[in-house]
């Protein structure tokens, strides 16, 4: 389990430093806030492919090895990007890097469902390495751009470099990660057939919604508090730090409940949550309140994910297939949630 551990905490990382620079790197691309949104979500079509493509890599070649692929293709990729100096390179690579993101969470989702069948608890437990590694990039971040506010380039080189050394550390090991189940080649299609053998088609939805709500979190909520609330770039990323680590609380916490913890009611709670913590970030002009919004907003995100991922892999008998298959869709609302918000920030303000 400590490979998907370290995988997810890397990827937590990486989104956490995205949150508290996306103002910096919308001010290095020239971009508005809907252009931006758009920007995230031209990456649609590569991840959502690259989702199914790795719930069949996973199935063929078992999950330790499409981990190692996954980490030796997204980890050097984060470094170049993380180098590039103009602005028209850098949005080309920013959409191969999120594409390959995409292989690799739908990797270690697979594997993690697959390992905690029938255990949603101790599933909550594991994606909270993610909170943490989002707490460690959004922090590091903060820190870099207090220095300057170039130095949003610096913790993503770091999360690249990570990424390439757990490759090559995880390739050391066999057998560290257990095998999921073999299954033929997998077009978005059969993704689709599976979703709706299995009745999982009212779940992927509520997926992409629930992710939608995150990608919008993760992409304009300190960039709100920066942007519109003049808050100090350590303020803001403060908040969001303050908030994903009550996120890792929470899902360690629920995670003890283990068996008891009902998937699809507590991921609705959770959804909920996070619609009263963006209402309360929206309402206001303090600052100090606005960052408890985002607060709680983050943890009612932290909530859904695993569960949902959970009842999938419990619903087929293909989980590969029908994980990959709601994680395309989850991954889908995650990069239309900014395209949203930006679209109405530019028509009526991004409160």
């Amino acid at each position: 389990m400590l490979p998907i551990r370290l995988t997810f905490a890397l990827f937590g990382m990486f989104w956490g430093t995205w949150a508290v620079s996306a103002f910096d790197i919308q001010r290095f691309l020239g971009l508005s806030e809907s252009q931006l949104g758009l920007l995230v979500a031209a990456t649609v079509a590569g991840t959502t492919v690259s989702n199914v493509i790795g719930g069949t890599l996973a199935e063929r070649r078992g999950a330790q090895r499409a981990i190692v692929i996954a980490l030796a293709v997204w980890g050097p990729l984060v470094v170049v990007v993380a180098l590039l100096p103009t602005p028209g390179p850098w949005m080309v690579g920013f959409l191969a890097v999120v594409a390959a993101g995409g292989l690799l969470d739908v990797i270690v989702n697979i594997a993690s469902a697959g390992m905690l069948v029938g255990r949603p608890g101790r599933l909550l437990q594991v994606h909270a390495s993610y909170n943490g590694g989002a707490v460690v990039g959004a922090a590091v971040a903060g820190l870099a751009l207090a220095v300057d506010d170039d130095l949003w380039r610096l913790p993503w080189a770091l999360v690249g470099g990570s990424a390439v050394v757990l490759a090559v550390v995880v390739a050391r090991r066999p057998g560290w990660v257990p095998a999921v189940t073999t299954g033929d080649h997998v077009t978005l299609r059969d993704a689709a057939s599976e979703l709706r053998r299995s009745g999982l088609l009212r779940l992927a939805v509520v997926f992409t919604f629930g992710a939608a709500v995150e990608g919008g979190i993760g992409t304009f909520g300190v960039l709100y508090l920066r942007d519109r609330l003049d808050v100090a770039v350590l303020a803001g990323a403060g908040a969001y730090v303050a908030g994903q680590g009550l996120a890792t609380i929470t899902r360690s916490v629920l995670g003890r409940t283990d068996q008891r913890v009902a998937g699809t009611r507590a991921a609705k709670a959770g959804l909920l949550l996070a619609a009263t913590g963006l209402a309360l970030e929206a309402a206001t002009d303090i600052p100090a309140v606005a960052a408890i919004g985002l607060a709680v907003a983050a943890i009612g995100v932290a909530t859904y994910w695993p569960l949902l991922s959970a009842v999938a892999n419990g619903a087929s008998d293909r989980p590969g297939l029908a994980v990959g298959g709601v994680s395309a869709a989850g991954y889908l609302g995650f990069l239309l949630g900014p395209v949203v918000v930006g679209a109405v920030a530019d028509g009526f303000g991004l409160r």
